[in-house]
């Protein structure tokens, strides 16, 4: 079994940020997408993160306080 990579906490961070500024708040769900982008990418691209980020979020709708 080979080891993980380790993890670029700048890009994750960038991408918390990032997310945070286009949402105007932090939503739980923004940590995964994160993960998910820096193992995905190595750069800063906030195209690839936005479309991620809408993509997530269709796919895994927050219902806990819908009616």
């Amino acid at each position: 079994m080979r080891p993980l990579p380790p993890i670029d906490q700048d890009l994750r961070t960038w991408a918390l940020q990032t997310l945070i500024w286009k949402e105007g708040f932090l939503d739980s769900k923004m940590y995964a997408v994160a993960d998910l982008y820096i193992g995905i990418n190595n750069t800063k691209n906030t195209e690839v993160l936005y479309t991620l980020w809408n993509g997530w979020k269709s796919n895994h709708p927050d219902t806990k306080y819908k009616l």
